[in-house]
This record gives C-alpha cells, structure tokens and sequence, in this order.
C-alpha cells in the first residue's frame, strides 16, 4: 500500500515540474529592447497592460495594481494603476542599485 502512495506521490511530482517548464518555456522573456520598442511605436501614454500581458511579471500591489517584469541585469519594469482597462498610471524601471527611472509618471 505504501509503495502505491509513494508511486503516486511521485508521478504528482513529475507533472507539476512538467507544468511548470511548460509555462515557463512558453512565456517571453522581456528585454530593454522590447519595452523601449513598446514605448516608441504606442508612445508612453497609449501603453496598455495588455501590451505586456504575454510576459512573465509578479503582481506585488496591494489596493493598486502593480505588475514587476523581471528585466535582465538585475532591472525590472514596473506598470503602476487603480484600474486594469485603463493605462497604467505609473511605469518605471529600478535598476540593480534600485534607482528608479520614471517613463511616465
């Protein structure tokens, strides 16, 4: 009986791994590059949350929205609001030494 629970314990395992790289190798990794390509094709007041919902973020906001892109080097993007259908109030980027650069404040 108990090699049957440790059997099942087991193949649980394998597949929330294998979820998890699924989603994870199926999801954009957001560069400089790509945020600066948003921001000059919409211009900073016509960016949406929608133009970075295919990216990986953490929603650290806590009565505002506030989505964290990870960004490489140690940066992140950060998309501020009240509300999800309207643009973000606030995007900044904080660097590794957390400096905050405001794009639109």
């Amino acid at each position: 009986m108990m090699k049957r629970y440790v059997s099942i314990f087991i193949v649980l395992i394998v597949l929330v791994i294998g979820v998890f790289f699924v989603h994870q190798s199926s999801t954009s990794h957001l560069s400089m590059d790509i945020v600066n390509s948003i921001i000059k094709s919409k211009g900073i007041n016509n960016v949406t949350w929608e133009d970075f919902e295919k990216y990986t973020y953490q929603d650290i906001g806590s009565g505002n929205y506030i989505y964290q892109y990870e960004l490489p080097n140690g940066f992140y993007l950060y998309l501020s609001g009240s509300a999800l259908d309207t643009p973000p109030t606030y995007i900044y980027i904080v660097d590794r030494n957390g400096n905050r650069i405001d794009l639109k404040k």
